[in-house]
């Protein structure tokens, strides 16, 4: 092996730099392996909105807030899944997403609020017209002083104001100049570079140009990967206690398109890195 460490994680979207955070919160020497030049995947060039139903926030008081129930968000979600999600799984979404977003919330530089927005199947049961979907309040980026280039920009939401101020019309061109002069990031931006701080803040080790093509096994576990730099070369890693593959999706790879997507592809939105790395590993 080349070198060890305690956890790695393949990827760097928002649910990899969550899970790299973790154990890098708990002590633990964890490693990040990006395959770009950059930082924060699809969730860096997305709006960054989290669908967690039974939020904390939801219980909070507000003219705008919609109540929810554990009863409600399992009885749309089962609607929505069709028998196609195991029961167990949905169970733990349900459950363990209000204590994710209150983790994030008191750990990292992350701060959400419940916009107003439906849910997409809002005559199903079990719907609400609002406060499941959560956007990211702004992030001051020179918090992360240079590792803010190594953030992925967004051509699809590059604006510096939030879904809120958006709808009430307080985006207005003197916030919009203050923002851009201050380097204030909304959006998935704002969601990464809170992770991103966060992962500085805590040692995580983030390792970019570096695509894992391997997975490398002992005796039936998987114990480290195979890692190729920018310029072809491998290398081994080993894991002492897990790896984490949160590669993001293969809407880059025609072959597993036309195998796995049910209807036709027009043109994909994501970076055009995500060929399914993790799941040809896998």
């Amino acid at each position: 092996m080349d070198d060890e460490t305690d956890v790695i994680v393949l990827g760097s979207g928002g649910a990899a730099l969550a899970a790299a955070l973790v154990p890098a919160q708990a002590g633990l020497d964890v490693t990040v392996f990006e395959r770009t030049e950059y930082l924060g995947g699809t969730t860096a060039v997305s709006a960054g909105m989290l669908w967690i139903p039974n939020n904390h926030h939801m219980s909070e008081p507000g003219d705008e807030i919609v109540a929810d129930s554990r009863e409600d968000a399992l009885t749309y979600l089962n609607r929505i899944a069709g028998g196609q999600a195991a029961p167990e799984l949905i169970e733990a979404f349900v459950d363990r997403g209000p204590e994710m977003i209150r983790w994030l919330e008191q750990t990292t530089p992350v701060t959400m609020y419940p916009i107003d927005r439906p849910d997409y199947h809002s005559e199903f049961d079990g719907a609400k017209v609002g406060s499941r979907a959560l956007d990211n309040q702004p992030v001051d980026a020179r918090t992360l002083g240079a590792a803010a280039d190594l953030v992925r920009p967004s051509a699809w939401y590059p604006e510096p104001y939030t879904y809120a101020e958006r709808r009430k019309g307080l985006a207005t061109q003197e916030l919009i100049e203050e923002r851009l002069d201050n380097n204030i990031w909304c959006f998935g931006r704002a969601l990464v570079g809170g992770l991103v701080k966060a992962g500085l803040d805590n040692g995580v080790d983030y390792r970019l140009n570096r695509r894992a093509v391997r997975l490398i096994r002992e005796n039936g576990r998987v114990v480290g990967v195979v890692v190729r730099d920018a310029d072809g070369r491998e290398s081994e890693h080993r894991a002492n206690v897990a790896i984490v593959v949160g590669t993001g999706g293969f809407e880059w790879n025609d072959e597993l398109k036309i195998n796995y997507l049910r209807g036709p592809d027009l043109a994909p939105m994501s970076p055009p890195f995500n060929e399914g790395d993790g799941l040809l590993m896998g």
